[in-house]
């Protein structure tokens, strides 16, 4: 019987890291869901629109994150699970989350994080929250025969 199986999964190169799934060892993350996280962001540039919204007052010639990598971190671990900002200790370090990010360096702290979160305020919320309904909307090919009402 032949096997017509790849062994090895190939995703987009993270700048100088080549990203690729060969189940044979190196390094190890049990997020790797991030890198398909990190296509689909690609493709609806949602974390991109979030990041246009946010205020964000941090000199940038001082700044060691850009305002689209804090935002692609807080997204993609919050779609994983991880509430809480002190699950980002450990995770600013996880190979996944960097390459997902595009960054080839450890992410943001927690503290630089919850400093960055701080600066959001209710009408940017409000923003955000258009986008992600827009996204939806656009989601559907016809409307739906139902009315779309939150629940």
């Amino acid at each position: 019987m032949t096997n017509c199986t790849s062994n090895i999964a190939h995703f987009p190169r993270c700048k100088s890291r080549q990203v690729q799934a060969d189940f044979t060892g190196g390094d190890i993350t049990s997020n790797a869901g991030e890198l398909l996280l990190r296509q689909l962001d690609r493709k609806l540039q949602l974390s991109k629109a979030l990041a246009k919204i946010i205020n964000d007052p941090r000199d940038t010639a001082r700044c060691l994150h850009k305002t689209e990598t804090v935002v692609k971190q807080r997204l993609y671990v919050l779609v994983l699970g991880y509430e809480d900002l002190n699950d980002h200790q450990q995770l600013r370090y996880d190979l996944a989350l960097q390459t997902a990010t595009d960054s080839e360096h450890q992410l943001a702290s927690q503290s630089t994080l919850c400093r960055f979160e701080k600066h959001a305020n209710g009408e940017q919320a409000v923003q955000m929250h258009e986008i992600l309904i827009e996204q939806f909307l656009a989601s559907f090919r016809k409307p739906p025969k139902k009315n779309l009402v939150p629940g």
